[in-house]
This record gives structure tokens, C-alpha cells and sequence, in this order.
């Protein structure tokens, strides 16, 4: 399709999937951008001329050398006609957006945003947190400037995902340590260990990260408690116990 700027801001409850989706599906959109930058913005501590400073370097390695003006150069770079040349797109993944406007960074989002719903830009902002309306909250001005990203919200995993996932994974991982199908019968998951699991996780959170960790929490004691028996199968009173912790 045609190459066009633009931003999306990506919500949800933790362990939703949202980051693993959006790099996921990132790996084939950037081939089509000249430049990829991913920042977690939690690392971004001083605000404004980090994030800022941050971008302009990723986009520009020897800015440093040059002592540019970050904004400024980069505010250039995506909105101003380039005579015909083909600068193209640069796609910015800011993660975790919530942690730079819990330090007061309205303006720095606002700015970015602005740039990328400029006519002619050549930035494409996805930004993911966990707040359902936190653009509405903290970015109002984007709104009655109509410089607002889409929005993309993920729920919560359901109980039947969440079991989906488990089996999925705990598959793949005796696959990929090459034990045979007989071995990874003898060191698995009784079903309604998995079914618990799942259910208790769905009801309280559905991060789907918990349940994972605690079926390998659960596995981890059930081979400790096995001693030098062959067989190590991790019931539903071991997921209990796990769980309620």
C-alpha cells in the first residue's frame, strides 16, 4: 500500500500481548521504512532532552560530533519538504509510554505526535501502555488539535486462551530441547493442573506472563520433590499451592 506517517497508540491490561504482537507484526512494516528506532521509555528518565537526544542519535549517529539542536533537527528532518528527495519514513515504537508522562513529559508526546500527524511527514509513532484513555487523559490538546492517535485496545486473555497458550508453549519448549515424545510425558502437566491455571489467572488478571511463570514455578517443585523418580507430573495440588502464593 501507499507509505504514509501517521500514529497508533496500542492499550491494555498487562501480559495482554500487546508489545509481542506489535513486534511481531513491526518486523514486516519496517522494510518498508527507511528507519526503525524502538525506545522503552522507562529508560528515558530526564525527559524532554533525553527522548529527544535519544531519537536524534539513533536517527543520526554523528549528531553528537555536530552538537545539533535535537528538536529542532529533528522536527526538520520529519516534516520539512526535502526538494524531492527520498528521505522516508522513520517508524518510532515508544513502550511503556505511560512512565514519560508519569514524569511530567506531556509536551515531549505532544510534540512527537504533532510531528507525525503533520501533512507530509515522514514519522510513524506507535506508542503502547497499559491505560485505556491515557491519551485522553494526559494528551488532551491532541484531540482538539486533531493530531490524536488511532487507538488499538487489547483485552484481557480469556480463560481458553490462556489454557491455548500454556499447551502451545510447554510443547515447544520440549521441542526445542529435542526430548522425544516419550520423554515429555514422563515431565508434564496433568490437565487439570493446566486447567486451574488457567482459570485462577483469567479471573484475577489475564496476564498470560503469571500463568507461564507459574507453571514453571510448579514444574521447578514438582522435579524438586521427585527425587530420582523418572516420571515428574505437576498436579493440580502443586498449582494450587503455587498459585496461592
Amino acid at each position: 500500500g501507499k507509505k504514509r506517517a501517521g500514529a497508533l497508540y496500542v492499550s491494555g491490561k498487562p501480559g495482554a500481548g500487546k508489545t509481542a504482537l506489535v513486534k511481531a507484526e513491526v518486523e514486516a512494516y519496517k522494510r518498508r521504512c527507511k528507519k526503525f528506532v524502538l525506545m522503552n521509555s522507562m529508560s528515558l528518565c530526564d525527559g524532554a532532552k533525553d527522548l529527544f537526544d535519544e531519537l536524534l542519535l539513533a536517527i543520526c549517529p554523528g549528531a553528537v560530533e555536530e552538537n545539533m539542536d535535537a528538536k529542532k533537527s529533528l522536527e526538520t528532518y520529519f516534516t520539512a519538504p526535502h526538494g524531492g528527495s527520498d528521505v522516508g519514513l522513520t517508524l518510532l515504537i515508544l513502550d511503556e509510554l505511560d512512565a514519560l508522562l508519569e514524569h511530567g513529559q506531556q509536551r515531549v508526546l505532544q510534540t512527537i505526535f504533532a510531528w507525525a500527524a503533520k501533512k507530509g511527514s515522514r514519522l510513524v509513532v506507535v506508542g503502547i501502555a497499559n491505560a485505556l484513555d491515557l491519551t485522553h487523559r494526559f494528551l488532551p490538546i491532541l484531540h482538539s488539535t486533531g493530531c490524536a492517535p488511532d487507538l488499538l485496545s487489547f483485552a484481557a486473555y480469556s480463560e481458553s486462551e490462556i489454557l491455548s497458550i500454556l499447551r502451545t508453549r510447554i510443547r515447544h519448549a520440549f521441542s526445542e530441547s529435542g526430548a522425544t515424545e516419550d520423554a515429555a510425558q514422563k515431565f508434564c502437566f496433568e490437565d487439570p493442573a493446566l486447567d486451574l491455571c488457567a482459570r485462577r489467572v483469567s479471573a484475577e488478571s489475564g496476564d498470560v506472563r503469571k500463568a507461564m511463570e507459574a507453571c514453571r514455578e510448579a514444574l521447578k517443585k514438582a522435579r524438586a520433590g521427585a527425587g530420582d523418580k523418572s516420571e515428574v507430573k505437576t498436579g493440580i495440588a502443586l498449582m494450587s499451592q503455587t498459585l496461592s502464593k
